[in-house]
């Protein structure tokens, strides 16, 4: 399993007329160039010009980096001054719209957070939460949180909730009827969700 590199994504030569992620580029490569992050095998997309600079990063966690607002801005459904949300990129296809609340910064256990920053955390939870039946059709959610579990490969606090539907058939673990979401996809459920939690 990946979970974190990063590399120019091209479909045609360097010059002018190829194409990254289908948009077209000009003559000079480093004028656009866009950059792929693989999360959980998953590609995030970093869009911005200047790709070169992310490259020292690779070492660092993908959640600080979307947190950051460095790549992925789109996939932000919500953010607080140190909270923000996201889709998974593997989802069932019964509880679409599963999401991560997360911190900014870097904490790697509920523990080891600071008292107001749970106090955030958990209160952008329960809004992500009550907005989930606009958003997603569901009748419901689960929320879920892990400290340092086995085979968890990215330690950054986050706090998952799972849209929940009658006759779902949700059990805990199952990575058996997990799928990858597009991109795309995840931006759409992203807007979605945002347009559930401006109405509450």
């Amino acid at each position: 399993m990946k979970t974190l590199g990063i590399q120019p994504v091209y479909s045609a030569a360097e010059g002018a007329g190829a194409t990254v992620n289908g948009e077209a580029i000009g003559a000079s490569r480093t004028e656009t160039m866009h950059c792929c992050i693989v999360l959980w095998g998953a590609q995030f997309r970093c869009s911005s010009a200047d790709w070169g600079s992310r490259i020292g990063h690779m070492s660092e966690c993908p959640f600080c980096l979307i947190g950051a607002g460095a790549v992925d801005r789109d996939l932000v459904a919500y953010r607080t001054e140190n909270v923000f949300v996201i889709p998974v990129p593997w989802q069932r296809a019964k509880n679409m719209g599963h999401c991560l609340v997360l911190p900014r910064e870097h904490v790697t256990d509920l523990y080891s957070a600071d008292r107001n920053l749970i106090t955030e955390l958990f209160d952008v939870v329960a809004r992500v939460s009550a907005a989930a039946p606009k958003a997603f059709g569901a009748s419901g959610s689960t929320i879920q949180q892990n400290n340092t579990i086995p085979d968890q490969v990215l330690h950054h606090l986050h706090v998952h909730v799972i849209p929940r539907s009658i006759g779902d058939a949700f059990k805990q673990p199952d990575i058996t009827t997990k799928s990858e979401i597009p991109y795309a996809a995840r931006v759409e459920q992203a807007a979605a969700l945002r347009a559930a939690l401006s109405g509450l």
